[in-house]
């Protein structure tokens, strides 16, 4: 009894101070834990909100670009200008895109907010610049209108903007004046649709009035919108803006303003025109930079504050943990070690309540505990599995040598892990990542198994989905470009092996553009996907057909014939059948569309020296199938 009071006086001796230590320095390093967290997430928003900005400037003045180059008649004059834009513009969203990885993998819980807000925008920007390719070959070829141009860069840049309203709601939320970025981007926007708007009338001689009655609306907004950021803004900002925007250069606008509305300007003031609205929209792109900045400096001072403070924290923490680690060690010279209780605490030492499935078995590996992971994951019941053992979870798809080694590395490691097939109460097969650890006692003796594994069927599938990605089409599923020379080279080599002909079939679908531009890009991809199923369907089991670009197809047909002639008749008639096959009009949504194809082939070996001697001599006879009229075959005699 003496003992046990003793006990408890050393306990309550180091307990109360520990305690009182506990809770100031808990107290203490959460507050400053938070305020070190809010000014990250705060700086992480306006770091955000510079890159978003950014990108939203250069798609701005691509479309600005864009406009003039749809407009003019002399492309190459503004051409190179229009690519260096593009590849900074393509810049700006490897910096935007990189941040939001960034923050999607952040645990802060501020900023997974905010990205959950943002999620929906992301993903219709991203969509939408899909098609940023095959925008810009648009432009190029003098295929896309001004007011496609328009409408489609506009609609990124207000995905963006939502990005950036959503971000500097939550700065506002926690006392931060963040209202001006928005409307400098408000500003910007409505600048540079003016900016292009004029452009491209002036290089077009086109007065529209309903034209002109936009940029009048344009205009309008911008004033209103510079009315509201004057007004809100502080001192600060107020002598930044003055510092930067400069009064010549709005004067010097208003004027040009004036002459095109009094259809004074000509094709020759467009540069001008483009020269001094970029330089105003840059100016308060300037400006909008300095907002930022601030606001990032200010979080990096809270930040370094926060930080300084949670080092005098870590050091009350040093103290608290030597208190305990003193405290330890008098009990452990106190406290009986008993049997029982050793065991106890050696078996819950693991998370026995926790996300993984966990069995505990006897020496002889009969099951003894299951936690409630384990019932959700196999079907079982504890009362159901308990006192037997484990293969009842058996699969029958590992052999006995699996097995072997699986207890040979326990009795000689005291541990295995890996994944492993086991089969659940209703007869599913799943796969499983497995841990067997052997628990000993304090003579080496092993007197427990520990089991742990989780469910890694569906991480199994995605890894089994990318690897497939990684080597064929995403559109028709069919084979890739790489998946095909890989296949190529192991027939090429097989072929000459075993002395026998095989034939590769270059495939280019003619008039697909024409569907494309008539019909529209999803149409396209819809007739693309009937047509890979179109050529499966004339093709033997062991037949292989891939899809390496847009309407190329390329179609591998080994083991013909050890007789030239009799292969080539073979390959004929395989090609017969896929042109035959596209003669019927494919019926897609609401149209009959009509397609046709050239198709060149090459017997190999047939004295080819490697694989892409094939596949060039394949597209030259494709080539020359072309020529002839198209809808025919040309078997090269190279």
């Amino acid at each position: 009894m003496q003992k046990i009071s003793f006990k408890l006086r050393i306990f309550a001796i180091f307990l109360i101070p520990a305690i009182s230590m506990v809770y100031f320095t808990f107290y203490f390093v959460t507050m400053k834990y938070r305020e070190l967290e809010n000014a990250s997430s705060h700086k992480f928003f306006a770091q955000m909100t510079k890159v978003t900005s950014n990108f939203i400037h250069n798609i701005q003045l691509e479309r600005g670009l864009n406009a003039g180059y749809i407009a003019v008649k002399n492309k190459n004059v503004f051409k190179h200008k229009l690519l260096e834009q593009e590849k900074e513009t393509d810049e700006a969203y490897k910096q935007f895109i990189s941040y939001y990885d960034l923050q999607k993998k952040d645990t802060n819980k501020i900023n997974q907010l905010i990205f959950y807000k943002n999620t929906q925008e992301i993903k219709k920007i991203l969509k939408k610049l899909h098609f940023l390719s095959t925008i810009r070959k648009s432009v190029l070829n003098g295929t896309l209108s001004f007011k496609e141009d328009i409408n489609y860069y506009s609609y990124i840049n207000q995905e963006l903007m939502q990005i950036i309203y959503n971000l500097t709601t939550v700065l506002v939320k926690n006392g931060i004046d963040a209202s001006s970025i928005y409307r400098l981007e408000e500003f910007k926007e409505c600048a540079g649709l003016e900016r292009a708007y004029v452009y491209n009338q002036l290089l077009s001689k086109n007065n529209s009035q309903q034209r002109l009655f936009k940029i009048e609306k344009l205009i309008i907004k911008e004033k209103n919108t510079q009315q509201e950021f004057l007004s809100d803004a502080s001192v600060k900002y107020l002598k930044c803006y003055n510092a930067i925007i400069k009064n010549n250069l709005e004067k010097n606008l208003q004027e040009m303003r004036k002459l095109f509305f009094e259809n004074k300007l000509s094709s020759k003031s467009a540069k001008e025109w483009f020269k001094i609205s970029t330089e105003r929209i840059n100016n308060y792109e300037q400006l909008s930079m300095f907002v930022l900045n601030s606001y990032i400096n200010s979080m990096n001072t809270i930040r370094k504050k926060a930080e300084n403070s949670l080092i005098v924290a870590s050091g009350l923490w040093l103290l608290l943990i030597f208190a305990f680690l003193l405290l330890m060690r008098i009990l452990n010279k106190l406290i009986d070690k008993e049997a029982k209780l050793i065991d106890d605490l050696r078996i819950s030492s693991y998370a026995f309540k926790g996300h993984e499935a966990m069995t505990v078995t006897d020496p002889n590996g009969n099951i003894i505990k299951v936690n409630k992971a384990f019932s959700e994951i196999t079907g079982y019941q504890p009362s159901e599995v308990l006192g037997k053992n484990p293969r009842v979870l058996k699969s029958y798809k590992h052999s006995d040598e699996f097995y072997k080694n699986m207890w040979l590395n326990l009795h000689t490691k005291g541990r295995w892990s890996g994944e492993i097939y086991n089969k659940r109460k209703n007869g599913e097969i799943y796969m499983e990542k497995l841990s067997i650890t052997a628990i000993k006692d304090n003579k080496g003796i092993t007197t427990h198994y520990i089991a742990q594994f989780l469910d890694v069927s569906d991480l199994k599938k995605a890894q089994d989905e990318a690897i497939f990605q990684a080597s064929h089409d995403f559109l028709t599923r069919l084979p890739n470009r790489k998946s095909m020379m890989q296949k190529l080279q192991e027939e090429f080599a097989r072929a000459k092996r075993h002395d026998f002909f095989d034939a590769f079939l270059f495939i280019d679908l003619d008039g697909f553009k024409k569907v494309n531009d008539n019909y529209g890009h999803s149409i396209g991809d819809k007739l693309l996907v009937k047509v890979s199923e179109g050529f499966k369907n004339c093709l033997r089991e062991e037949d292989f057909v891939a899809r390496i670009g847009g309407d190329e197809f390329c179609i591998i047909l080994p083991e013909l014939s050890s007789d030239i002639q009799d292969a080539i008749n073979s390959a004929k008639i395989v090609s017969k059948k896929i042109l035959f096959k596209l003669s019927n009009p494919f019926s897609i949504e609401k149209y009959q569309i009509q397609i046709s194809a050239s198709i060149g082939i090459k017997l190999f070996p047939d004295g080819t020296r490697d694989i892409n001697d094939i596949i060039n001599k394949a597209d030259t006879s494709m080539y020359e199938a072309k020529r002839q009229e198209k809808n025919q075959i040309v078997i090269s005699q190279e």
